[in-house]
């Protein structure tokens, strides 16, 4: 059984879900908070996390050889 693309997948959502955040504290659509988190969170975090949600996506979604 190959479970190397199901874990690729739960991978990329898991950091896509980071990304977008809770709506409150992290993620793109924060709304509290003002403190050096939220602009390190802004500009590196988020976007980190949607960059590696994307690699994961493109692992699983890979076709085998």
């Amino acid at each position: 059984m190959r479970i190397g693309r199901p874990l690729a997948y739960a991978l990329a959502l898991v950091f896509a879900m980071r990304a977008v955040g809770d709506f409150r504290y992290v993620g793109f659509f924060k709304s509290l908070g003002d403190d050096p988190f939220r602009s390190w969170d802004t500009w590196l975090f988020s976007p980190l996390c949607l960059l590696i949600a994307l690699a994961a996506l493109t692992v699983a979604s890979a076709r085998e050889p």
